[in-house]
């Protein structure tokens, strides 16, 4: 199926990072006598989110109210998508869900927070206490968030629940790499003309999508508008 891609989240890639001035430790000599890095890590991320929500002040107040015409897409997404007769009932049945336009907002026009991983000094043996943990997390943004402030507000927030803590370790937060949403306008003459010739080509309309944020291909994609829905962007298979 032929797409039109009009518009990619941003992106913001963070590292939180707490550590001690004191070597890694037994936790059956030193637990329960210091303050640990990884509890403290933990604590802070815990708090970053709640029942799905992003705990940071003003966080949601800019994001763009979605559109009469945006929404007639994600409908046509899913009703082109579960009309198809090359999937089995059994396969759709588990595919459809993921395409119902709730979801599909909440994967390319809603922001949202992942932690990737986290890194610990030391041995993978449980007795372990590490003394420095580190988290990889992004936060996906939308329009009209502002990267700037978004960044700015989470390096904040992180460090004054920090010092709620009354913690002897230290926090280190890093914006590691950072890229703006980008919106195109689906009703300009450029996307009618793009539509009309991949139908041409393709004999069917094309659906018009928005997917994640590529630095690579981002200037490319603003200027050509175009993607595919099962792109797998930074994935094992990616086919963009």
């Amino acid at each position: 199926m032929p797409c039109l891609t009009y518009g990619l989240r941003g992106v913001i890639h963070a590292t939180v990072e707490v550590s001690s001035d004191k070597p890694d430790s037994h936790s059956g000599v030193e637990g329960g006598s210091i303050q640990e890095p990884m509890i403290d890590l933990i604590n802070l991320l815990a708090y970053l989110t709640d029942k799905g929500r992003i705990t940071l002040n003003g966080f949601y107040d800019n994001v763009r109210d979605l559109t009469p015409v945006e929404e007639k897409f994600y409908d046509a997404i899913s009703k082109k998508w579960y009309a198809n007769p090359l999937f089995l009932p059994s396969v759709l049945k588990r595919l459809y869900s993921g395409l119902q336009p709730p979801m599909l907002m909440a994967r390319w026009r809603l922001p949202s927070l992942t932690i990737h991983k986290i890194n610990t000094t030391g041995s993978s043996q449980g007795s372990v206490i590490p003394h420095r943990a580190l988290a990889l997390l992004s936060m996906r943004i939308v329009p009209d968030q502002n990267l700037e402030q978004i960044a700015a507000d989470f390096t904040q927030t992180v460090h004054s629940r920090f010092a709620e803590f009354n913690s002897t370790n230290r926090l280190t937060v890093v914006i590691q790499q950072q890229a703006d949403w980008w919106l195109g306008d689906p009703e300009n003459k450029g996307f009618k003309t793009l539509e009309k010739a991949v139908a041409e080509e393709w004999g069917v309309e094309p659906l018009y999508i928005r997917e994640v944020c590529l630095f690579i291909v981002l200037g490319a994609l603003r200027l050509i508008g175009e993607g595919r829905v099962d792109s797998r962007g930074e994935m094992v298979g990616e086919g963009v």
